[in-house]
């Protein structure tokens, strides 16, 4: 499984964190995401989900270079971003991930954390039968939100605010979230 790797040259043992894809796949944003994680001190993971399948790699971009959300897309480029996703079951995520703890295991230069978490109740993206997202906070499928609409909905509602507890040493989870909530801030609402 083709993984990207990214932490400080120096000073491990890092606490490790894995970047899950969405459904795109993994992109250049994903790659900025985990170099900003692995920025404030932490061994970061963004493994390709996608790998039994070939290398996918889905980039529907406007003209200005920014990435199109699922509702612009045409038909046949709707149902190639949706393929390799229903193709992947819970098992195998589970599964590789299994792996990527177990090579964490083997030696890397990351430190275990016993209490790390996610905060409860952190804000989840749901998508309708027809590919649309359901809106926070009606409940109702709606064509015309994007994922960013939902990032903005979830830090006006405080998440990402607050953060994720992932353990501590020293002051790395401070440090993390508030690099995180700058970076979100910064792509989100500037």
């Amino acid at each position: 499984m083709e993984t990207f790797i990214t932490h400080p040259a120096e000073n491990g043992p890092f606490a490790p964190v894995i970047v899950y894809m969405d459904m795109w796949g993994v992109r250049e944003e994903l790659y900025d995401i985990a170099r900003r994680i692995a920025t404030v001190g932490y061994y970061c993971m963004l493994p390709d989900l996608y790998y039994r399948n070939g290398k996918i790699r889905n980039a529907f971009r406007n003209d200005a270079g920014r990435m199109l959300s699922f509702g612009k897309l045409d038909e046949a480029s709707k149902r190639a971003v949706l393929a390799p996703m229903e193709a992947l079951t819970d098992a195998m995520v589970v599964a590789d991930t299994a792996c990527l703890l177990d090579f964490i295991d083997r030696g890397e230069p990351v430190q275990h954390f016993p209490d790390a978490r996610v905060s409860p109740g952190a804000p989840t993206a749901y998508i309708a039968d027809d590919g649309a997202f359901v809106h926070p906070t009606t409940g109702e499928a709606d064509a015309k939100l994007v994922d960013r609409d939902l990032a903005v909905y979830a830090l006006k509602a405080g998440y990402g605010v607050r953060g994720a507890s992932l353990g501590s040493q020293g002051d790395q989870a401070a440090l993390f979230r508030d690099e995180m909530t700058r970076f979100f801030e910064r792509t989100l609402l500037g």
